[in-house]
């Protein structure tokens, strides 16, 4: 539960993290996982679904925020 941890703490912060961003600065590559780890807790984290640019045009990702 170590990584719903870091999680939860940079989301109480008022931070916005994408699944790239939890690889890059915490190597999480299950960022959904610990989403739904700290909803089962209780913790209402909200999902938008945005549009990331890729060498093959966009695609779509999901940002989790409190």
């Amino acid at each position: 539960m170590k990584q719903a941890e870091t999680i939860l703490k940079h989301l109480k912060r008022g931070t916005r993290i994408t699944p790239a961003k939890a690889w890059h600065y915490w190597g999480i590559s299950r960022l959904a996982s610990c989403v739904f780890d700290l909803r089962k807790r209780g913790i209402p984290v909200i999902t938008t679904m945005i549009f990331v640019r890729t060498r093959d045009g966009k695609a779509r990702v999901a940002r989790y925020s409190l």
